[in-house]
């Protein structure tokens, strides 16, 4: 017959409409109420997913944490994994959300002594395609999630990620609030509509026939929780009361894994669905741009501190690993799914892009101190003024380096740069300072480091002259600017702009020999302002972002939308020598002043695309 697990829960939002303090501080009391109910009705469980507000209700109340303790080991409370924070799986780098589930495992080893199995993404935006890799690495062997299905599947199947993993997933169809009894309970700060316990059956017996036909199996998930809900104290005399009038279900408060367990002996007959679970919510991509921008940024400045630390390290420099968790939990609490996607009040971005600055702060002076001590310890001996570039990559790499150097008053008028061999190295001189005597007191040197080993350095050398400050050197860089029409192009590419909007209307691949734009309707790097639907949540029209994943609607129509094509902005090649060329255009789109720049390599196969 049909079994029905009641798994009481709440959901926490990090960072939302409030700030963290305020909404650990809702969800303290709540624990508190969780850990004395727990006394007195022995039949009740719950289950808790975050480790950030778990962590901090260990650290101010110890007394309270030592229960809340006692409960996971004894299995009364399962400890599920969202990670620190539940984050959205689309938006960081899968090195993070690896972290993610890393520093939550790591938290609940060493403060319960125990390891989760489950996964828990009930409130996210979309599920990429590589989570189950990453959870089963994470050792974890179960997964709840929402959001983001193509069509209604069944409840229970097998999830099979990229690289083939499967994992075994239980879509909320309902959502995670389904067994939520409508009481007089607190929820924010208002009161819901009171039922009796009678009510209270009849919601549940509606419910259990609203699932069985979603259902794989005979087992039924009841979430019975929503956002910041204490633990329903009659939920244990209804589910008894419930089973004494439903002989034909077996009901019981239950744990998320207890569940499982129940579902797995029908593992071989589970379907298999593959591949993501997007896209949902595609206004959040670009809302409040800023958080993405800092995100990404501070996720490879993390990284590159974390490495060249690990390398100091063999140098003597003690590892910085309480400075560099202090950062990785700053990322990690703004990576929460209502915090990056910027769906957040102005309070609460405002706070994160202050504690960015303060990881930032942290990375930014670890990884000094790990290159300073890994200088050291290299060769800079030879004429001139050492630079040493580092490549924080696991393969070699070439790319451009800008530096900075500083002459002061030493009657510098020119300047050259060199190799560990002697060899010359074709430079481009982007900006220049001068003595009143027209010396050179500083310059910033555009160069092309070439096959920089993997986690490796190479040391160049500039040699101040008394001659000019660019030598001539061979390169691909072509420049045309006639009639308003430009053009640029290297060795891998011909980029040619329309002499009006200056939007691209020709990027031709030399290697490949072919044109890569289609411009029948749109030219390329156009800019378009679309009208606003009343939420972030919502791009191009409204979406049902609740449960199903909607197709990519057509991009808008140039002839009505505003668009850069219908603009004429000044532009002009801004570069043009032996490393790098580039177009520059300036304008105002319905008020919107705008910056565009397509830069092109000598050596680097990459076109950049810069838009302030």
């Amino acid at each position: 017959g049909w079994k029905v697990f009641v798994v009481p829960h709440w959901h926490f939002d990090a960072l939302w409409q409030l700030p963290f303090e305020e909404y650990f501080d809702i969800t303290a009391r709540n624990l508190m109420d969780l850990l004395e109910f727990l006394e007195v009705e022995p039949e009740y469980k719950f289950c808790i997913d975050q480790t950030v507000y778990v962590e901090e209700f260990l650290r101010r109340y110890p007394e309270l944490g030592e229960k809340l303790i006692d409960a996971v080991r004894a299995g009364r409370i399962e400890l599920v994994c969202s990670g620190y924070t539940q984050p959205d799986p689309n938006l960081p780098s899968g090195e993070f959300l690896v972290r993610n589930n890393f520093m939550y495992q790591k938290f609940v080893k060493e403060a319960f002594g125990v390891k989760a199995k489950c996964g828990w993404y009930l409130d996210t935006y979309g599920q990429s395609a590589q989570l189950p890799q990453i959870f089963k690495k994470s050792g974890i062997d179960y997964f709840v999630f929402w959001r983001g299905v193509p069509q209604e599947p069944p409840s229970e199947f097998l999830w099979e990620g990229i690289d083939g993993t499967r994992i075994l997933t239980h879509r909320m169809p309902l959502g995670y609030g389904a067994a939520y009894l409508p009481t007089g309970e607190r929820r924010y700060s208002f009161f819901i509509n009171v039922t009796h316990e009678g009510e209270a059956v009849r919601f549940l017996d509606d419910l259990a026939e609203r699932m069985k036909p979603r259902a794989s199996t005979d087992n039924l998930l009841f979430p019975n929780g929503d956002d910041f809900t204490p633990p329903q104290r009659h939920m244990p005399e209804v589910v008894r009361r419930w089973r004494r009038l439903r002989e034909d279900l077996q009901v019981k408060i239950a744990t998320p894994s207890e569940f499982f367990e129940a579902v797995e002996e029908h593992e071989k007959e589970l379907p298999v669905l593959r591949g993501e679970f997007n896209p949902i919510f595609r206004g959040t991509y670009s809302t409040r741009i800023k958080i993405k921008q800092t995100n990404r940024r501070l996720e490879n400045l993390y990284l590159t501190a974390e490495k060249f630390s690990a390398v100091a390290s063999l140098f003597g420099l003690p590892y910085p690993e309480r400075d560099l968790e202090e950062a990785l939990k700053i990322i990690l609490l703004n990576q929460f799914h209502d915090a990056i996607n910027g769906e957040v009040t102005d309070e609460v971005y405002e706070g994160m892009m202050v504690d960015y600055c303060k990881a930032e702060g942290i990375c930014r002076e670890v990884l000094e101190d790990a290159l300073g001590a890994i200088v050291d310890e290299v060769d800079t001996q030879g004429e001139g003024i050492p630079i040493v570039v580092f490549n924080p990559l696991s393969w070699s790499r070439t790319d451009v380096v800008e530096v900075e150097l500083a002459f002061g008053d030493a009657g510098v008028r020119g300047t050259l740069l060199r190799d560990t061999q002697g060899r010359e190295v074709p430079f481009q001189l982007t900006e220049a300072g001068r003595n009143p005597d027209g010396t050179l007191n500083r310059v910033v040197l555009a160069f092309e480091a070439e096959d920089v080993p993997a986690l490796g350095y190479r040391t160049y050398f500039a040699v101040p002259t008394d001659g000019t400050s660019e030598g001539k050197f061979e390169t691909s860089i072509r420049t045309e600017a006639e009639g308003g029409r430009y053009r640029i192009e290297n060795r891998f590419y011909s980029i040619t702009v329309d002499p009006v909007s200056k939007a691209i209307t020709s990027i031709y691949d030399k290697e490949a020999k072919r044109e890569v734009l289609r411009t029948e309707k749109y030219l390329g790097n156009v800019l378009f302002d679309e009208s606003d639907h009343g939420s972030v949540c919502h791009i191009n029209g409204n979406i049902d972002g609740h449960q199903t994943a909607i197709p990519i609607k057509d991009l808008p129509d140039p002839d009505l939308a505003d668009n850069t094509m219908k603009c004429v902005p000044y532009g002009h090649i801004s570069e043009g020598g032996p490393v790098r060329a580039s177009i520059s255009t300036l304008g105002n789109l319905n008020k919107i002043r705008f910056r565009q720049s397509i830069i092109i390599y000598d050596k680097v196969k990459r076109i950049d695309f810069r838009t302030d």
